[in-house]
């Protein structure tokens, strides 16, 4: 089950437990306040049996078929959801394909992929399907369809069409985002390209639609665009429109999550493998977060928007849009219990990070240094050290607090 649901259900039940636990028998005596120990360490014990005992219904709800549906509110005029569209209700463990949904949603390039006419009926067919749940999210005056947000019943009647396009996902267990997203692109007839990893011994890794990032061995504060720079070159003359980054986050042996904060980037610079001096520009369009250990968790979507004319960042958490204004102040909830900034957060836990190319023919970064000082615009500064060491200059997508 997705540990976020959990974490909600046992934050509520251990706060009446806390918040009071001596209010039934108040007492200044040496047995009143054993009593009231006592009692405490038995609203606790109780609370948590609760929890679990919630939890194990919500799995068992997961894994045995229900009627039940949500009920779909109509639009309404909230702002945020009629200018940023609304969110997709968790069914089943499938926060991993709602993140990667909203991710690819913000992206041009893929809007462009879902509208074209080219491909067979299979392709058009997962298209089609796609297409449809972003017709409801965001609404469409031509069709007169109002925006809603997706329902249970909805997202898993698409997670069984996508299983039976030949999309490998599992179908109730939790599954991963990454390997979800590749696929997708893949029977969308995304285009594929051909790299060479350089963190990889330089190997030639063809026909991919995501790249994969080690986290393992970069340094505390390295910035996205850095690492990327230093691990892959793009092949062939023509560079790929659309760039999704997958930042593994697992220890070489695969017994322990990567912790190590790499500050996403507002835009990054790849080098052609045929000519290191020209770069393909790109900017971040969205991002998938995850968090939780190496073998379980919650997936979540943050987009860099303007709202208002000024700088916000949207997370879409299933069913949930907030916006954030100052992504270096304001907080969530952290798995599984207190909280982290948003900026933090993206440092931390980014794992899918969707970027559109911008110019295919970008001179070499020290060049437009001298015409633009931000070029590589980070969540995060780096530290002086960090700075001297990247020798870069890294902006904030989000104010930096005065």
């Amino acid at each position: 089950m997705c540990i976020e649901t959990l974490e909600d259900q046992m934050a509520d039940l251990f706060a009446p437990a806390l918040a009071d636990p001596a209010a039934t028998r108040p007492s200044t005596s040496c047995c009143g306040r054993i009593w009231s120990t006592i009692s405490s360490i038995g609203n606790v014990i109780s609370a948590l049996g609760a929890a679990i005992l919630t939890s194990l219904g919500s799995f068992f709800q997961s894994v045995v078929p229900t009627a039940v549906q949500d009920t779909v509110q109509p639009a309404t005029d909230d702002p945020i959801t009629r200018e940023f569209g609304f969110g997709i209700y968790n069914g089943r463990n499938t926060c991993y394909l709602n993140s990667v949904l909203q991710g690819l949603r913000a992206t041009d390039v893929y809007r462009d992929c879902l509208a074209s006419d080219n491909g067979s009926d299979a392709v058009k067919n997962v298209r089609n399907k796609v297409n449809s749940l972003f017709i409801n999210l965001e609404g469409n005056a031509v069709s007169s369809v109002a925006p809603r947000p997706i329902t249970r019943e909805e997202i898993c009647t698409f997670r069984e069409q996508m299983r039976q396009a030949s999309i490998d996902i599992p179908a109730i267990e939790q599954g991963d985002a990454a390997e979800f997203c590749e696929s997708l692109l893949d029977k969308c007839d995304v285009p594929a390209f051909d790299i060479t990893h350089q963190a990889r011994d330089h190997a030639r890794q063809a026909g991919i639609r995501v790249v994969e990032l080690l986290a393992a061995g970069a340094s505390e504060g390295t910035p996205l665009a850095t690492l990327a720079q230093n691990s892959f070159t793009l092949n062939g003359p023509n560079p790929p429109r659309l760039l999704p980054l997958h930042l593994l986050r697992v220890s070489d042996d695969g017994r322990s999550r990567i912790t190590t904060s790499i500050p996403p980037s507002e835009h990054i610079e790849i080098a052609l493998t045929s000519n290191p001096s020209q770069k393909a520009r790109y900017k971040l369009c969205s991002m998938v977060v995850h968090q939780g250990s190496h073998v379980s968790g919650h997936y979540y979507t943050y987009m860099p928007a303007k709202y208002q004319g000024r700088p916000v960042w949207v997370e879409y958490n299933d069913a949930k849009v907030h916006l954030y204004n100052d992504p270096t102040t304001e907080t969530r909830r952290r798995w599984c219990f207190g909280n982290i900034t948003i900026q933090n957060d993206a440092c931390q836990n980014g794992r899918i990070f969707f970027y559109e190319l911008v110019d295919a023919t970008a001179p070499p970064l020290a060049e437009q240094q001298h015409q633009n000082n931000t070029s590589h615009a980070n969540i995060v500064p780096p530290t002086p050290e960090q700075q001297q060491q990247n020798n870069t200059s890294h902006a904030s997508i989000a104010p930096q607090p005065q």
